[in-house]
């Protein structure tokens, strides 16, 4: 016994498909950034890099992720200010 298929061939063509735009992004698409120690992209919900194993640090300070050299230049212009003020 054959067995018929509940459609027709010709009712699906696959022009009829449509990709997504490529800026379109699906709600299901889960947002991802670069590991701070190995740098591979992993999901932002990842609690430690399945690459390195480095636990990830979601920190919400105001100097996170600034250069050291960054940190400095800002204490010293505060101090600087402040002297100019005590004069």
């Amino acid at each position: 016994m054959d067995r018929d298929n509940d459609f027709e061939e010709d009712e699906y063509e696959e022009d009829d498909w449509e990709a997504p735009e490529p800026d379109e992004r699906d709600e299901h698409e889960l947002d991802t950034l670069p590991c701070p120690a190995c740098g591979e992209q992993i999901y932002a919900e990842a609690e430690a890099c399945p690459y390195c194993g480095e636990y990830v640090t979601h920190s919400t300070s105001v100097l996170a992720g600034k250069p050291i050299w960054f940190v400095a230049l800002a204490v010293l212009g505060i101090v600087a200010v402040i002297a100019m003020i005590l004069r």
